[in-house]
């Protein structure tokens, strides 16, 4: 059964995040490391650090997600704007593994109009400068799917694909085919809600000709979640219901969800996949609108979640909400939100 809980705001301190998941009965949380509409870094004193994670043991929260400002753009054509971006990445990066953190969510960028091939590969150098500068960071970095709105990378699952290739290629890769607009029928199959296979076609990753092997990633002590290595994994992939439904990938019937998850499937793997937004759309399908509901009611509705919940391929993974806080009632909906998704699992 996934594990639920929500991205809780950090006001008064990053310890005051775990405190609030606390009194959620919150299974997980997600937070940003330092504001995300400013540059400047507050200070992150000991203690408080110290505070967070025993707060975050006490309540059994795993694992933890750090999200990235969303000042940032990797794929900016902008030198200066590309460079403050990169080295804001890093430092909210040194950030989360000071706080224990297990993943660390980044939206990959925009193009701004530069055209999409140089904005990957903007991103793509980005990635590689920050892992050479810490080739032994334990905290795995997640891209998100985005809406792939405007000049919006992200919004195929093609972009993510390339930008894991190129960055953190695996020998067991299932497939391989130069970016296209849809998923070609392939070889095998993966777990399937609604009974049928999602074919597959085989086919080793391409790196300069040669296939790069990459051992498991290992587990951490504390958490169990999966922890990248100098060794292992350092790139995944957060999945955003939203975000898939506003960028055209149907999630409405067992049928599309096993579509959708057989091409995120054919593009990157689905053990990258590590952590589910649970947001409900207020846009109908493929019109690129990044607005979040409450679950079950926006146009994607409790059906959907419910599917998902309890999909085998995403079932033992967390379940954040992204959901506004409150309803036009001023009732805080977190805890509304949360007990849907149980309900909808069979945990009351």
């Amino acid at each position: 059964m996934p594990r639920f809980g929500a991205h809780l705001s950090i006001a008064g301190g990053v310890d005051e995040a775990a405190r609030r998941a606390r009194r959620l009965r919150a299974d997980t949380l997600q937070l940003f490391v330092k504001s995300p509409s400013q540059w400047r870094f507050a200070a992150l004193p000991d203690d408080p650090v110290a505070r967070f994670r025993a707060e975050a043991r006490k309540a059994n929260l795993r694992p933890l997600v750090g999200h990235a400002s969303y000042l940032l753009n990797l794929a900016s054509p902008d030198p200066a704007l590309a460079e403050k971006s990169r080295r804001c990445a890093l430092e909210e990066w040194d950030r989360a593994e000071r706080l224990g953190l297990d993943y660390f969510v980044l939206h990959p960028g925009a193009h701004m109009g530069s055209g999409e091939a140089a904005g990957l590969d903007r991103i793509a150098r980005a990635l590689q400068d920050l892992r050479r500068e810490r080739p032994r960071q334990p905290v795995m970095i997640l891209l998100e799917t985005t809406a792939g709105a405007g000049t919006v990378l992200g919004g195929r699952f093609e972009h993510l694909e390339q930008l894991i290739r190129t960055c953190d290629p695996d020998a067991g890769w299932h497939g391989h085919a130069p970016l296209r607009g849809r998923a070609e029928p392939r070889q095998g199959s993966m777990p399937s809600l609604a009974g049928h296979a999602c074919p597959r076609k085989g086919g080793p990753p391409q790196n300069g000709g040669q296939a790069v092997g990459m051992p498991p990633a290992t587990r951490d002590a504390t958490t169990g979640a999966e922890k990248s290595t100098s060794k292992g994994h350092w790139l995944g992939v957060c999945i955003d219901t939203c975000h898939l439904w506003a960028a055209g990938y149907d999630l409405r019937t067992p049928q599309a969800i096993d579509d959708t998850l057989g091409r995120l499937n054919d593009a990157v793997g689905l053990k990258r996949v590590k952590v589910v937004h649970a947001n409900d759309a207020r846009g109908g399908l493929g019109l690129h609108l990044d607005r979040h509901a409450h679950i079950g009611r926006g146009h994607l509705r409790r059906e959907t979640f419910r599917l998902l919940v309890h999909h085998p391929a995403l079932a033992a993974l967390p379940f954040i909400l992204e959901t506004p806080k409150e309803d036009a009632r001023g009732r805080p909906m977190d805890p509304v939100n949360l007990r849907t998704l149980r309900r909808l699992a069979g945990n009351p």
